[in-house]
């Protein structure tokens, strides 16, 4: 009987230890697909953002 409960706790253990190692890479892979969205957006945003130089400013701050 002991060896039974001994075996189902070792079975219990490896299950334990399985999600875990499962829950760690699926974690990985969201914060990558995050990072990588992320990325996107900015990426956009810069593209979206009108150039403008150093010394100029916009002319909403000059027709003041």
């Amino acid at each position: 009987m002991a060896a039974i409960t001994f075996n189902s706790l070792n079975q219990a253990q490896q299950v334990r230890e399985r999600l875990q190692a499962v829950l760690i890479v699926l974690s990985e892979v969201l914060d990558r697909f995050v990072s990588y969205r992320m990325r996107l957006v900015a990426a956009a945003a810069e593209h979206a953002r009108p150039q403008q130089s150093r010394g100029v400013s916009s002319s909403s701050t000059s027709a003041r």
